[in-house]
């Protein structure tokens, strides 16, 4: 778009831990090479980490509870006061009321409290994920979980697997940071003053390699500075240090021969600067056909926030019950 970059973005979300990677059409040379790289991020992250379970959700008190257990609340109905337990399944919601009148209050929330966990013994234990494709490698990677509805509420446990995840997804990343194609994009601007002159010099690769203050340069040339030859000879040495430590000294000598010409005194213009965008492609994505679960079509636009296309499918503005952004 000239407004303005296409990118897929990878939204997974587990346990409040939220893992989110763009691959951009311009770096991957293609909206279809883009789509097959996110989707394989896509797949290797998606069971890196347990889902909430029902389990979980069950037994987690809402804001609006006073009974201090989660499902049980003290309800007035047909004039009476009773203690109910309540539960929410897939097979419809459970109920089970017991009048204060007949058990006096104590016994009346005791026999709700015990009907709660009855009801919470007798459900299945399953993954809050929508996709079923996701949900299925989730319970492919935690067999134990679903077995076991105590150990899918030990918080000690859930957190010890976060930690593995976290574990492999550094992994990963690295893996998806080789694989990506390496993408320069240097910009050179020049602020004109009437003693002298300034450049200033930017390099990125939409990542954070280095920090954004050491991929940028001033340069003063003119009356009481460097020549503009001279400007030029330091604006090379410098972008190929600062590539140099980004990819590498072999891409960096590869990006200096391909654009020699750009830093020489006859070629550049002072009044417009210097603009180089060059992709050196190291992948090669995978073309196999994969649904889109998980995967956002997005657009940056400049000084506004990334807006969202639907490419065909369901409403991209849904989350699942895990928190995972359903497409």
């Amino acid at each position: 778009m000239s407004n303005g970059h296409w990118s897929w973005a990878v939204n997974i979300t587990r346990h409040l831990r939220c893992v989110r990677r763009v691959f951009y059409d311009t770096v991957y040379g293609s909206e279809q090479r883009a789509l097959a790289e996110a989707k394989a991020y896509r797949d290797a992250i998606v069971k890196l980490f347990p889902a909430t379970t029902n389990h979980e959700r069950a037994r987690t008190p809402q804001k609006r509870n006073t009974s201090g257990v989660p499902g049980v609340q003290r309800i007035m109905m047909g004039g009476h006061a009773y203690w109910r337990a309540c539960l929410t399944r897939p097979d419809g919601n459970k109920r089970a009321s017991f009048k204060i009148s007949k058990y006096g209050e104590r016994r009346a929330k005791a026999l709700a409290i015990v009907a709660r966990k009855e009801m919470l013994a007798d459900m299945e234990v399953t993954f809050l994920i929508t996709s079923d494709r996701g949900r299925k490698a989730v319970e492919a990677a935690y067999p134990e979980i679903i077995n076991d509805s105590e150990l899918a509420v030990d918080r000690a446990n859930v957190a010890r697997l976060m930690a593995e995840g976290e574990a492999r997804l550094a992994e990963i990343d690295a893996e998806f940071d080789a694989r990506r194609p390496i993408f320069i994009n240097l910009r050179l601007s020049v602020r004109p003053s009437k003693l002298s002159n300034a450049m200033r010099l930017r390099i990125g690769d939409g990542s954070d390699t280095i920090p954004l203050s050491e991929r940028c340069a001033f340069i003063s040339f003119g009356a009481r500075g460097r020549t503009l030859k001279q400007a030029l000879a330091f604006v090379r040495s410098k972008t190929s240090e600062i590539i140099e430590a980004l990819h590498g000294s072999s891409i960096s000598d590869r990006f200096l021969r391909r654009h020699a010409k750009a830093f020489t005194e006859g070629n550049f213009d002072v009044v417009n600067g210097l603009r180089i965008r060059d992709r050196i492609a190291r992948i090669k994505p995978t073309a196999r056909a994969q649904p889109n679960f998980g995967i956002c079509r997005k657009q940056s636009i400049l000084k506004d926030e990334p807006q969202c296309r639907a490419s065909g499918f369901p409403n991209s503005s849904t989350f699942d019950d895990a928190g995972v952004q359903i497409l």
